[in-house]
């Protein structure tokens, strides 16, 4: 989300872009990222980032940031951002790019509570939509993008559907389990192949 957006906004509407990234070190992005996109790296380790020192990496960050707009693409991360708003003179914009209820209850209520302080809040459909308004946010909504396709259209030869992503639950690959399975005895000669790793690993085998 963040290297299409970034793309956009430099290939489309001409600004001139950078990207923080809290949680890496000095590397490559793995999706096509356009070479005029500047990438700042934190180097907080995510398996110890705690409240206090997330905090203090995104306070640090905003004390020296140049730049018109914030935006921002990860709750806690968000709230950080606006906890440290006095910090920063452009507009802060909060993009929430999972479903509102991928998130816990406390959460969702948190986020609200800080999400009504961003210039502009953008949630993904309408019933997040809904749900944020009545906890006294004014979301708008944007879904996520679908980007051009790169490389060769599949010739269907190889009759192999492929899925790959985390192997946990709110990814649905259960779903797609029972709805190839509709299939499977019809068109005996496709396979479904599923690549990842993750907590739901061993039941989606079963």
């Amino acid at each position: 989300v963040v290297c299409g957006l970034s793309n956009y906004f430099v290939q489309e509407v001409g600004f001139d872009v950078s990207i923080i990234s809290i949680n890496t070190s000095e590397s490559a992005p793995f999706f096509y990222l356009d070479p005029t996109v500047k990438v700042d790296h934190c180097n907080l380790d995510w398996h110890y980032q705690t409240r206090n020192s997330l905090n203090q990496t995104i306070s640090s960050v905003m004390r020296t940031l140049d730049a018109d707009i914030l935006l921002t693409c990860h709750s806690p991360i968000s709230i950080g951002v606006l906890r440290n708003r006095h910090l920063f003179n452009g507009k802060i914009v909060v993009t929430q790019h999972c479903a509102f209820d991928f998130e816990s209850k406390k959460r969702r209520l948190l986020n609200a509570l800080f999400y009504r302080f961003a210039d502009a809040f953008v949630v993904l459909n309408e019933r997040d939509k809904q749900y944020y308004h009545k906890l006294g946010c004014r979301p708008i909504v944007i879904p996520n993008a679908i980007y051009s396709r790169i490389g060769a259209r599949a010739t269907l030869d190889d009759h192999v559907l492929l899925s790959a992503g985390r192997l946990t639950a709110v990814k649905g690959f259960d779903l797609l389990i029972q709805a190839f399975a509709k299939v499977a005895n019809r068109h005996p000669n496709w396979k479904l192949c599923i690549c990842g790793d993750g907590e739901d690993a061993d039941s989606l085998r079963q």
